[in-house]
């Protein structure tokens, strides 16, 4: 009997129900989604200042309170070795300088900060921040640190920049400095929302949105003198708001939501993003940052979270991050993303590295079943492959497993017979895939199955990230189902 062959490519990202097309991921850690299409291994990450190992942890205790970039320079809270103070420091070449020392910021919260121009003179952009304990927020400009103290009815809860206004929220109040002058009241405007607020977002030329516990408002107008306060639902409330591939996300205990959708059909749970991986949902975020303008990274544990591709209109890919350090802050730049950690110390990812600060990166799929064109009939298989872009060869080791393991774990695997040798690992078959600048590439196995998954892993500190493509499968069909 003539063999077949069968191929797909390698996208769609989690779909831990496992009823998806050919392509999607059952599981998966490290890897990231593109938006064409592929998955690609993670970057490694580094101390901010390059090195692999080194003291440059912000000085103090306790975790990284908060991280910001300012005019391309690096700035990071965290509490005095008392506990005593938030303390806020700026990167340097010889390590963490404090700045602002003569402004007292109460000690601990979570910082919130954000980079705005109220005039239109050069160098007028300053950083405005909260640390969600005082009841004000702060201005630096680069040499000095300036308390904004007209804030009324409670510690300072979320900010944010918009229509040339400072804008503070406070319990259920959303508070506007006057026009202009961000350290003033002066000509000011009050909102009040009718829930407590936990977040604001700017949103296209002229909305102000307004995320609460229970509810999502927007302030609308051309201008601030022309407001009117609009609810866009009461299905469910904001944590965060995240702009990812030109969509506005909402994000919430019950999922994520995109606000233009949830403007025009209202039931949140209809429109949620979160449909091929609710049963891994967690339901609260710690911290969240963008690795680029279509790849959001949201931190729901101390070491692990998601890295979300989306782009408008389109259908999101969800994939797991594992890394070796407990991250208490995110802040990213159009050239790395920053990690700020439980011990002080703050790393930074970026293309071109090869290792989590000198420790192997760990990372791997798992592609959803597959009955090959028909999962009614049994195959035997006798050639898997890998469409792939990488710089250098790729040692990878992987297993084809049918589908008996969905009943017993230690049945139904069967291993490539590659280099076989270069892992050593029993039931993994190992060997180097991949030729730059792409690899269309087989190893034989051999197995008898009706559906099929293949599991890939990698583990490296010297590895550059890599791309997979496509998988393909060889075999013969087998007999049907009796």
């Amino acid at each position: 009997m003539s063999w077949r062959a069968t191929q797909f490519p390698l996208a769609g990202g989690l779909d831990v129900l496992g009823d998806a097309q050919p392509g999607f991921l059952l599981a998966g850690e490290n890897f990231r989604a593109l938006p064409e299409g592929g998955y690609r291994r993670l970057d490694g990450a580094e101390l901010y200042d390059g090195r692999t190992v080194s003291a440059a942890a912000i000085p103090g205790a306790g975790p990284v309170r908060g991280l910001a970039v300012y005019k391309g320079e690096l700035y990071g809270w965290r509490n005095d070795a008392g506990n005593t103070r938030l303390r806020m420091y700026k990167a340097t070449a010889s390590g963490w300088s404090e700045v602002g020392s003569a402004t007292t910021i109460t000690a601990g919260g979570e910082i919130q900060a954000v980079s705005y121009a109220f005039s239109g003179a050069a160098g007028a952009v300053r950083l405005y921040f909260i640390n969600g304990v005082d009841n004000k927020a702060y201005q630096w400009d680069g040499a000095t640190l300036t308390a904004i103290t007209w804030l009324a009815g409670g510690s300072a809860a979320a900010l944010a920049c918009h229509q040339n206004r400072l804008w503070l929220a406070a319990a259920g109040s959303v508070q506007g400095s006057g026009l202009g002058n961000p350290t003033s009241a002066t000509g000011g405007v009050e909102f009040g929302m009718g829930d407590a607020v936990q977040t604001l977002q700017p949103w296209r030329d002229d909305a102000l949105l307004v995320g609460c516990a229970n509810r999502v408002n927007m302030l609308t107008g051309a201008s601030t003198a022309s407001m009117a306060q609009k609810t866009i639902t009461t299905a469910t409330g904001a944590q965060r708001f995240i702009e990812v591939g030109g969509e506005m996300l909402a994000l919430w205990q019950g999922g994520v939501n995109g606000i233009q959708a949830v403007q025009t059909f209202g039931d949140a749970d209809s429109v949620s993003l979160l449909t091929r991986i609710r049963p891994r949902w967690r339901g609260f975020w710690r911290a969240i940052g963008k690795l680029n303008d279509s790849l959001g990274v949201l931190q729901d544990g101390d070491r692990t979270g998601w890295l979300l591709t989306h782009q408008a209109g389109g259908a999101p890919q969800w994939m797991r991050f594992f890394l070796p350090w407990t991250v208490s802050a995110l802040a990213s730049d159009d050239a790395a993303l920053y990690f700020g950690a439980s011990d002080g110390a703050v790393y930074r990812m970026r293309a071109g590295l090869t290792s989590f600060a000198g420790a192997p990166i760990a990372a791997y799929i798992r592609t959803v079943f597959s009955g090959l064109g028909d999962a009614q009939t049994k195959k035997r298989l006798f050639r898997f492959g890998l469409l792939m872009d990488c710089d250098a060869p790729v040692p990878l080791r992987f297993t084809v497993e049918n589908e008996d393991v969905a009943q017993n774990p230690d049945a139904g695997m069967f291993a490539g017979h590659g280099d076989a040798g270069l892992y050593g690992t029993g039931a993994w078959g190992g060997f180097h895939w991949g030729i730059s600048p792409a690899a269309d590439e087989y190893a034989c196995v051999s197995g008898v199955g009706r559906q099929f998954s293949a599991l890939l892993f990698s583990e490296s500190a010297s590895l550059s990230a890599f791309t997979l493509r496509q998988a393909m499968y060889q075999f013969n069909p087998w007999s049907g189902r009796r």
